[in-house]
């Protein structure tokens, strides 16, 4: 008798608590102060990846850039440690930002995320400081979209060659379709019926930007 395993977990997509940052409350000055040490230690034992849980409602942007950075730097003869990031209750503003950075990124079924635009304040604003700004936060949001939609190629890539093995079952209905479209009907499965109708949008957006059919 054939006995079948289970592939063996792959260390670069499982979140490990013991190797773990755990991001709570508003994102401060405060924040880096108290997590810097934990991450300087983990860095220092292991080239391993570390996992960010993270429950936060946002916070200062610079100081979040500022986490990322630090938990993403590269030292001098190695390369930058791999970023696991988890929501775990709520991650928003300035928390959604540090979640999508991840190199791999998961969510609890139960959490919030909730994203919206780079923000600034001023008392006081000119014309010509409206146009600075205007011009400033265009090329930042533009910037930090390319950044997030390039680290979801890996994570899609890695989903796609999980999930192949469904192909064959997707086309006993079929033969005609196409692997993308066999990938695009594994993943609805996968999905809540709330949550279906994001990948249909998601599709519809992505074949008219490139001028494709729909699949």
């Amino acid at each position: 008798m054939t006995h079948v395993t289970s592939p063996r977990p792959n260390p670069d997509f499982r979140p490990n608590p013991e190797r773990g940052i755990f991001l709570t409350g508003v994102i401060g000055s405060d924040t880096l102060d108290r997590l810097t040490p934990s991450i300087l230690k983990l860095q220092a034992q292991s080239r391993s990846p570390i996992s960010l849980y993270i429950d936060s409602l946002g916070g200062n942007t610079f100081h979040a850039e500022t986490l990322q950075g630090l938990l993403q730097a590269r030292q001098q003869d190695q390369p930058s440690i791999r970023l696991i990031t988890v929501a775990t209750a709520t991650a928003a503003s300035a928390a959604a930002d540090l979640l999508i950075s991840g190199d791999y990124a998961l969510a609890y079924p139960h959490s919030i995320i909730h994203c919206h635009g780079i923000r600034m304040g001023q008392d006081e604003i000119t014309h010509e400081g409206a146009v600075d700004i205007a011009r400033y936060l265009s090329g930042r949001n533009e910037s930090f979209a390319l950044r997030h939609a390039f680290r979801c190629i890996s994570r899609f890539c890695f989903r796609y060659f999980r999930i192949r093995t469904d192909f064959p079952d997707i086309r006993a209905n079929d033969a005609n379709l196409t692997d993308v479209a066999c990938f695009v009907r594994a993943l609805q499965s996968r999905l809540a019926p709330n949550l279906q109708g994001l990948l249909d949008d998601a599709l519809h957006l992505s074949a008219e930007a490139m001028n494709l059919p729909i699949i």
